[in-house]
């Protein structure tokens, strides 16, 4: 996945890649904004991703448009998860998901 830096401004994000800057509209993926962990330092390691408080079942929606490219499940700490390719070649991963709702090649649409 490509190291993407995020500036949230209203509905709209600017995504900053060792390449490129991106603007795309943007919304909230889950029901819930409470964020429980930070990107970064975290119980002595990098915490790579950020999680958000929500109850099983709550449907998890995109964050941008973009192509489901893996829906699978991972044992090793994601569980459930999906990965939704965007523009520019940026990814966004949604783990810790009760199930999968969508398949592989399957085009979103944010929110």
């Amino acid at each position: 996945m490509n190291r993407a830096y995020k500036v949230i401004l209203s509905t709209a994000v600017w995504l900053f890649t060792a390449t490129s800057v991106v603007a795309m509209t943007y919304c909230m993926p889950t029901p819930s904004r409470k964020v429980t962990s930070n990107y970064g330092e975290r119980w002595g390691r990098v915490h790579k991703g950020m999680d958000i408080k929500v109850q099983i079942g709550d449907t998890i929606r995109a964050a941008f448009d973009g192509e489901v490219v893996k829906s699978a499940y991972n044992g090793g700490g994601y569980g459930n998860y999906v990965i939704i390719r965007h523009e520019k070649g940026v990814e966004t991963l949604y783990g810790h998901l009760s199930r999968n709702l969508v398949k592989e090649g399957v085009k979103v649409v944010a929110g």
